[in-house]
């Protein structure tokens, strides 16, 4: 839960630093989402530096060979991932550290390097998609322990190292910048080998054995996690596609600018979305408190991006030249308001996902996606760019009505679950009654005296008298009364059927045999000494 804490006017500005520094010490879901986010913020302003001094020593040729060679990369990566790093956030808190928790990354690492290389063709195609894919499962690795700020280190020093790289390799031309990328990647991968992976404290090793079983348990959770992921990224990577082949390259232009602007505003619930899942992976039983404190984090990071961009989002956009304000304004206020249903699937997505409900889920993100590129590709010819905005919108906000109505189901359907348990303590209450345990130990006290009285749980009320002759058979059904001032001689055959009722003062005297059939029930004073049949 998140505390909000207010501060006197005059309090020192290193008091409110301090306190805001104890506080992410100790709330790990704000922690994790402030590293999520400031290393998605990070590593998005060194890539903006990193594309702005290669487009100033390398030619436009080799920058636009290299950047699609980089984007398929990254494309089949995320496609080889398979869901294995979500599998991961789910699995990994919940395995021993040591041999346990090993085995299960290096069958993960494991699966993912296949999968590269089955989506892969070119070597070093082949070696950076495969980077890529082990780097998101330690990032997701880290996710999983808590300990994004691991992440945050490794992304820092991808960043930094792919520029240095970039120019030293300036003469090989679209290779070279492709090559920054993959040598990047592997001194990442390096460091969180040698340092980062050591700092979990896990006791990693290289685990073997075992493999193949812990692969069968995965399966399920791959294909869920899978579908999940794609449904949630299908819109990223096609819209810009719709755009350029409904509209043209110069307004893809101006859509991807304001996309990439916009995608801001879903940064902020995405990232506290996957603390969540982390969180609530550790931690299922305290899921719901999780989920109002990322609704109050995301409201507290959310309002003042989009404050800002409210007021200087033409100024914002301006920047990138006078046309881009021109077109890409509108598209920027309809991803304003889209951040909000956004945000609630987003966390509605991983709340399934700690619940296990992984098909629900994925459907979810599935149909929001297909409900997107439909819409994208009706409204893009009559809207222009901001057909897509309001594609997006409408598919975010079906989706969160989709959220309330499975809400309304899941508490209709607890609070039926609520009524019978309370009926059934009630029924358990009324057992429990002294009226009941007096009638049951009198009960045990006939069966003691008389040994062959062997018949099942019958009810003797107060005042009621019971003889049993010494050759008498007795069979009774389930759920006989006898109640109150009741007096029977069984001296022959008696035979009592399921639900047999004596009400009070009633006398039974059978010296010969007695038969009585189901559901009979005698009145008040009721009384018969010879064999009947009823």
């Amino acid at each position: 839960m998140v505390n909000l804490v207010f501060f006197d006017k005059q309090a020192s500005p290193w008091l409110l630093m301090h306190s805001l520094a104890r506080r992410l010490r100790s709330d790990s879901l704000l922690r994790n989402s402030i590293y999520l986010m400031g290393s998605t913020v990070a590593t998005s302003a060194i890539g903006y530096l990193y594309w702005v001094v290669a487009a100033h020593i390398y030619t436009v040729h080799d920058v636009g060979l290299a950047s699609a060679f980089i984007a398929a990369m990254t494309l089949t990566s995320t496609f080889a991932n398979m869901g294995i790093g979500s599998t991961l956030v789910q699995m990994l808190p919940h395995r021993q550290a040591g041999y346990a928790w090993s085995l299960t990354l290096n069958v993960c690492i494991a699966m993912g390097t296949l999968t590269s290389l089955l989506a892969a063709i070119v070597l070093i195609f082949i070696a950076g998609v495969i980077l890529s894919t082990v780097v998101v499962l330690l990032d997701q690795t880290f996710v999983a322990e808590r300990a994004t700020g691991n992440m945050a280190v490794r992304n820092a020093a991808f960043a930094l190292l792919m520029l240095p790289i970039m120019v030293l390799l300036v003469q090989v031309g679209a290779l070279g910048i492709l090559s920054s990328w993959v040598l990047a990647l592997a001194a990442s991968l390096l460091l969180v080998g040698l340092v980062l992976v050591p700092r979990l404290k896990r006791g990693y090793c290289l685990a073997m054995r075992g493999m193949t079983r812990q692969i069968q348990p995965m399966l399920s959770s791959l294909a869920g996690h899978h579908f999940i992921n794609l449904g949630g990224t299908l819109p990223m990577y096609l819209l810009p596609v719709f755009v350029a082949v409904k509209l043209s390259a110069t307004d893809n232009a101006y859509f991807y600018t304001t996309w990439m602007l916009g995608s801001l505003f879903f940064m902020v619930s995405s990232a506290v979305a996957t603390a969540l899942f982390s969180e609530g992976s550790h931690a299922a039983s305290k899921v719901m408190r999780k989920v109002y404190a990322s609704t109050v984090i995301i409201g507290m990071l959310l309002g003042p991006i989009l404050l800002a961009f409210l007021l200087g989002g033409r100024y914002i956009l301006s920047l990138f030249g006078p046309g881009y304000a021109w077109h890409g304004l509108p598209l920027l206020m309809i991803l304003m308001v889209s951040a909000v249903p956004d945000a609630i699937t987003n966390i509605y997505v991983s709340l399934l996902r700690v619940q296990e409900r992984l098909r629900l889920a994925a459907l979810l993100n599935l149909c929001m996606a297909a409900f997107t590129l439909v819409l994208a590709w009706i409204l893009l010819p009559m809207l222009g760019i901001a057909g897509a905005g309001w594609a997006w919108l409408i598919a975010q906000s079906v989706g969160s009505l989709i959220v309330g109505v499975d809400i309304l189901i899941s508490r209709s359907r607890a609070y039926w679950l609520y009524k019978r348990r309370e009926s059934m303590r009630v029924s358990v209450l009324r057992l429990l009654t002294v009226r009941n345990w007096a009638g049951f130990c009198r009960y045990i006290l006939l069966r003691l005296r008389f040994h062959n009285l062997r018949v099942g749980l019958f009810f003797l009320d107060r005042g009621a008298h019971m003889d049993v002759g010494p050759n008498a058979r007795i069979r009774f059904g389930r759920g006989v009364c006898f109640m109150r001032d009741f007096t029977g001689h069984f001296y022959g055959d008696v035979t009592l059927g399921d639900g047999v009722f004596f009400n009070r003062g009633c006398y039974v005297a059978a010296y010969s045999g007695l038969t009585i059939g189901n559901h009979c029930l005698f009145g008040e004073g009721y009384r018969f000494t010879t064999r009947i049949t009823l």
